[in-house]
């Protein structure tokens, strides 16, 4: 069965969301870094956590990806959508605590939220509904085509 329109633009938007979450990633790590080390008790396995870290979140989000756009797991999607909520709402408390990082980082997240919410958007239009259902979301094609 064809994916529909909805969940191939969720997969555009969900992955960029990802891949700038990566960077984002990149581009903090060294303060977060210089963060975790300044405190004695964590300054020996930070390094260890932070990749560990890194890599079950994004190993989780690919699966979680997988499972929605490629398996029509409709308890993945809704997963997701749990994720989303949580993170939305922390991002909020974030901000009311007035510790939302500034410059490129504070950007970037951001733009990753809202990448996100426009692939959690793109799982409840009508087509990608029909798709997880199972139903065809191909146009009938005519005789006299």
């Amino acid at each position: 069965m064809v994916r529909p329109k909805s969940i191939q633009r969720f997969d555009i938007f969900y992955l960029a969301a990802l891949a700038l979450g990566l960077v984002n990633t990149a581009l903090s790590w060294n303060a977060t870094m210089a963060t975790l080390q300044a405190e004695a008790a964590t300054a020996a396995i930070a390094t260890p956590v932070m990749l560990g870290s890194l890599v079950i979140g994004f190993g989780i989000s690919l699966l979680l990806w997988f499972f929605t756009s490629r398996r029509r797991s409709t308890i993945a999607k809704w997963i997701l959508v749990v994720f989303f909520v949580l993170g939305v709402l922390s991002l909020l408390f974030t901000l009311m605590n007035g510790q939302f990082p500034g410059g490129i980082a504070g950007v970037l997240s951001i733009v990753a939220t809202v990448l996100q919410a426009a692939a959690i958007f793109m799982l409840f239009q009508p087509d990608a509904v029909a798709w997880f259902k199972g139903v065809s979301t191909a146009p009938a094609e005519t005789p006299f085509e």
